[in-house]
């Protein structure tokens, strides 16, 4: 038997909360110590495997909690051995929460999709024999057109994909200034995911960026009146979603590992 652990937030005045079920439709309660507590539920360990049902139970537990206090998600899977370790980790762990909870409090995370044009689409390969022009295609592409230079063509492959890396870089950090720049002062934090190459490499060549912004609950209408008011118009595919607990925001300490789950936080010393 382990107890598998939700969230963190600051102990409530009254303790009788209701929760949704949690994993496997097990009572969710709560653990608390020093003025933190812990959401908790029992489980096996191999209760704990990665399942879209599983994780949907999980979230709910999360954003029922979220929906009137402020709360740290901890990553799915941290779970102990003894109750009493749930203690030792909010004791270990409290300083670090507490600071946390400062931060994110009363704020909801909202998320931006935005699908572009890769602007590195391929050209066709007679454009790969002209190096002096502006390089819009594959290294696979410089490969083939070089069957007998392979060691040319590698070095050739390898200038194209710097050059298209800073590219990327280039399109992602404008779209990212000007976002920010638009929604100026109704979030507090802001971070963007950069695309992982698995969407680089999508049939219709474009680019999902993602975009995280930490908002006050005060500033939300208005946050998401001024991205529909500024973005109606966009022929840009952009996606609003949230608002949700602060998943991206929370420190990667964190969502906490398991084997160091009941260590306390050493801070990190110049070498």
């Amino acid at each position: 038997m382990a107890y598998l652990i939700y969230c963190v937030f600051r102990t409530p005045e009254y303790l009788d909360l209701e929760f949704p079920p949690g994993v496997h439709d097990q009572p969710v309660i709560l653990v608390s110590c020093n003025g933190h507590s812990a959401a908790i539920s029992t489980a096996t360990r191999s209760e704990l495997a990665i399942d879209l049902p599983i994780i949907l139970s999980y979230g709910r537990v999360i954003e029922s909690l979220h929906r009137d206090r402020t709360v740290i998600p901890i990553r799915f899977g941290c779970a102990v051995d003894e109750k009493e370790d749930v203690i030792r980790f909010l004791t270990n762990r409290h300083n670090q929460h507490e600071v946390l909870l400062r931060e994110l409090f009363d704020c909801v995370e909202m998320g931006v999709r935005i699908l572009i044009p890769d602007p590195t689409e391929s050209v066709p390969q007679s454009a790969i024999h002209d190096h002096g022009a502006p390089a819009r295609f594959t290294p696979s592409d410089i490969m083939r057109a070089h069957p007998v230079a392979p060691g040319r063509a590698f070095l050739v492959a390898r200038k194209v994909h710097y050059e298209r890396e800073g590219r990327l870089t280039e399109e992602i950090t404008t779209v990212f200034q000007d976002l920010r720049k638009a929604l100026e002062g109704l979030f507090t934090k802001c971070k963007q995911e950069w695309p992982t190459s698995a969407v680089l490499t999508s049939p219709d060549r474009s680019l999902l960026i993602s975009f995280y912004f930490l908002v006050p609950r005060k500033s939300l209408d208005l946050f998401c009146q001024t991205f529909q008011h500024i973005y109606s118009t966009e022929s840009t595919k952009i996606l609003l979603s949230g608002p949700w607990p602060p998943y991206n925001f929370v420190l990667d300490d964190c969502l906490e590992n398991p084997a160091q789950l009941l260590s306390p936080k050493r801070e990190k010393t110049a070498q």
